[in-house]
């Protein structure tokens, strides 16, 4: 009779074989069943369906589950996404707040995908007298400064009015041009010096700064564990913030590309872009300001996190010169202009001013190269997390406040941008960016 039957294997009497009983040309017969079976469960059998097809044919019924898909080309995939901007569909979703252009690039592809040109067309954004910088003139005697070392450094000025300087501490850049004739330091390297203290003296048109308690930043990637002055007179030095820099708040007068999310300070947020420094010289020392910024407001204030990368000469001075490495700096308050930059990483092997795509100028490749950064901040504590570039995380801002901007009545929302300003408008510069990745992070 039909139905579900079982047969005695013979080798041991006791094991069953599982088969159906049905009628086959007039004789009931065992029809042994050969199937996709769940060891546990006796109902859990794949069924055979037969569903007449567009040949009459019978098959199988199988689910498609859906495999996980294949992570995006990116170098972290910590926190949740929020939102991918890839300009697939242009560049309608970001909004440029600055005098220069933000457009999509069809020709600088990323990924298969258009890239945003962010060109500041021209216009001149800071100089060595703007943003918090002041320069200086080397003075007294060549010295030689140490990792944890507290040497004195003394710098003049001819300006009319009392230098900007920090006077309870802070940093001095010696950034190296192309002369050896200027070089502030004897191997031409570029360097940055902490100072514990400075007096002010002298009057309109002869001041001089005498820094104390000076010696190496010992940042990740720094070219050498001490620095050696040089051209006394002629060569300069930037103390508080690097110059150029990009202020405390995004530079209008260039390009302040941005996306935004409403959200009231709940928590960690990570800000995620690729970029290219796309035209001939568009990395020059001296020229370009660029940023990622990850920043809120709650009304009356503006909190900002921001990421800036500086371009420094040297590093590499033998066999060949090599002027593209980078310097990284990270803003928070600070005196006297209310804000600092901070630095936490020298970038040696990084070439940045390399396969560039400017046809006007000869230059005609478009694959490039790109660089990866992310900042993450905590918008409930009003702090750093972590900054990543390329291939390395640094934890070294982490717990260190953001910085505000008081009084501030804009909108109420989160912005993520990226900003690129140019410190000289003779020679037009852009760069590519693409692939932002806004996430919440754990």
């Amino acid at each position: 009779m039909a139905g579900d039957n079982a047969v005695h294997v013979q080798d041991t009497g006791s094991a069953l074989v599982d088969t159906s009983d049905l009628v086959v040309a007039g004789q009931d017969v065992q029809r042994q069943r050969v199937v996709i079976a769940d060891p546990a469960t006796a109902a859990g059998l794949a069924p055979v369906t037969a569903k007449v097809l567009t040949d009459a044919t019978a098959g199988l019924v199988v689910r498609h589950l859906a495999e996980p898909a294949l992570p995006p080309p990116d170098r972290s995939h910590s926190g949740r996404v929020l939102f991918v901007e890839d300009f697939r569909g242009g560049a309608t979703g970001v909004y440029n707040d600055g005098c220069g252009s933000a457009h999509v690039d069809p020709e600088v592809m990323f990924n298969g995908l258009p890239s945003l040109r962010l060109d500041p067309q021209g216009n001149s954004s800071t100089s060595s007298a703007t943003g918090g910088n002041q320069q200086l003139t080397l003075g007294g005697s060549a010295a030689t400064y140490t990792v944890g070392g507290s040497g004195t450094l003394v710098g003049t000025t001819t300006q009319a009015g009392s230098p900007a300087v920090d006077t309870g501490g802070g940093y001095i850049v010696l950034n190296t041009p192309s002369s050896s004739a200027s070089w502030p330091t004897t191997d031409g390297n570029s360097y940055v010096l902490t100072y514990a203290s400075a007096v002010i003296s002298g009057g309109s048109g002869a001041w001089t700064v005498t820094f104390s308690g000076v010696g190496l930043a010992g940042l990740p990637g720094a070219p050498g564990t001490s620095v050696t002055t040089a051209n006394q007179g002629t060569a300069v030095m930037a103390a508080c913030n690097p110059n150029p820099n990009g202020t405390g708040s995004p530079l209008t007068s260039g390009v302040v590309a941005k996306r935004r999310i409403c959200d009231q300070f709940s928590g960690r947020f990570g800000h995620a872009v690729w970029l290219r420094p796309t035209s001939k010289s568009a990395a020059t020392s001296f020229t370009s300001v660029v940023c990622v910024s990850l920043y809120n407001r709650n009304g009356t204030a503006a909190v900002l996190g921001r990421m800036m990368i500086q371009t420094a000469v040297g590093m590499n001075p033998s066999p060949g010169w090599n002027n593209d490495n980078q310097l990284l700096w990270y803003v928070t308050p600070g005196t006297p202009v209310g804000f600092k930059w901070v630095p936490f990483a020298f970038l040696t092997r990084a070439a940045f001013n390399q396969h560039s795509y400017d046809p006007a100028a000869g230059s005609w490749d478009a694959a490039g190269g790109w660089h990866y950064a992310k900042i993450v901040c905590d918008f409930a504590t009003g702090q750093y997390v972590s900054i990543q570039f390329n291939e390395q995380v640094y934890t070294s801002m982490a717990g260190v406040p953001m910085y505000s901007i008081t009084p501030d009545s804009g909108a109420k929302m989160m912005h993520f941008s990226v900003e690129l300003a140019m410190a000289q408008s003779a020679t037009r510069r852009y760069w590519n960016t693409a692939r932002w990745v806004g996430t919440v992070e754990p």
